[in-house]
């Protein structure tokens, strides 16, 4: 069963109905293999078996039933996670694929809760509503602040694997101009107690492609924001920044052209009409659409970052979880 409509609630639900269902949709996606060659009778397998385990009670495995394979020391037996972006996961299939849906749409942990909160048992038609509500699970935010952070590796991964099929993909080049700005992610927590540091970030956008870069930068002194443009701006570009004393080298070196606007007079240059407002307007963007806890954690601010720049890079997209279920496929090679 692949994606062949842009997935909705209403679709979703139909796939999650129960497990077996959602493990056909997501053979159908190659997120998950369809089949098993017995290291012993070299037979294809693709029969499932459920086998409960302690640590997971419906462990879906392939296996090869004959009795001399069971009892040969070569692989008889895989996991059906196996290999897979699920494995090592504990949740069920049907939550896991909810939650990525959710966090493709953006929502927040209590909605995620809310979508997300289902039994981990299949459940039965006969079964009374009120005894099947008894059973449902809810889904704590600890389990949703890890798969989303799963679901950022993926387009973290994309955005890499996009970059070096574009031998780095720097921005700009000869007769386009490129915006650069930094700008300094970090706040009090709630407004009052101690001061979060936050990271400060160095981004640019080409105004002729739209594309961006974005870095976090350890230090804006000259040489540290030198070295951030050199990898992420073709020479021959032409640059315009604020008139942060950082920048004056780059001008200089003689491999961009620079322009500049003294934010603290005008916001457009008078004489030139340089500007820096598509990148202002880009980091409104991000912090509009950053958690509140993006300045905690370094790691994690990174891969926000990289979201951030997925979902741009995406944006034309009319089925942006398609999108991402072939990305997280990519990931471990599809099945």
């Amino acid at each position: 069963m692949a994606v062949s409509k842009p997935m909705n609630w209403r679709r979703l639900s139909r796939v999650v109905v129960d497990e077996m269902t959602c493990i056909t949709f997501l053979q159908g996606v190659c997120m998950l293999r369809q089949n098993f060659k017995c290291g012993h009778c070299h037979r294809v397998i693709g029969e499932l078996r459920v086998i409960t385990r302690p640590s997971r009670p419906n462990e879906y495995v392939f296996q090869c039933t004959r009795r001399i394979c069971v009892d040969s020391r070569r692989k008889s037996s895989m996991s059906l996670r196996e290999g897979s972006w699920f494995a090592g996961h504990h949740l069920s299939l049907r939550k896991t694929l909810v939650l990525m849906y959710c966090f493709v749409r953006k929502l927040c942990y209590d909605d995620a809760i809310i979508e997300s909160s289902m039994s981990d048992e299949e459940d039965n038609d006969d079964t009374e509503g009120a005894a099947a509500a008894t059973r449902v699970v809810k889904t704590s935010s600890e389990t949703i602040s890890d798969l989303y952070t799963y679901c950022r590796e993926v387009c973290s991964d994309a955005i890499v694997h996009h970059s070096r099929q574009n031998g780095g993909s720097k921005i700009g080049g000869q007769g386009m101009t490129v915006e650069i700005d930094e700008s300094k992610f970090g706040r009090r927590k709630y407004n009052r107690g101690r001061v979060v540091e936050g990271h400060w970030v160095v981004g640019g956008i080409c105004r002729e492609t739209g594309e961006i870069f974005l870095e976090i930068a350890e230090s804006r002194d000259a040489i540290s924001l030198e070295d951030i443009i050199r990898r992420n701006v073709e020479t021959q570009s032409t640059i315009i920044t604020d008139c942060w004393r950082g920048y004056d080298q780059l001008g200089r070196s003689g491999d961009y052209e620079r322009l500049s606007v003294n934010h603290s007079q005008n916001f457009v240059d008078p004489l030139t009409g340089a500007h820096t407002q598509n990148i202002e307007n880009t980091w409104w963007q991000i912090k509009r659409q950053l958690p509140s806890t993006h300045s905690r954690n370094a790691n994690s601010f990174d891969l926000q970052l990289l979201e951030f720049m997925w979902r741009r890079h995406n944006k034309a997209s009319d089925d942006l979880f398609a999108v991402f279920l072939k990305d997280a496929a990519s990931l471990y090679g599809t099945f």
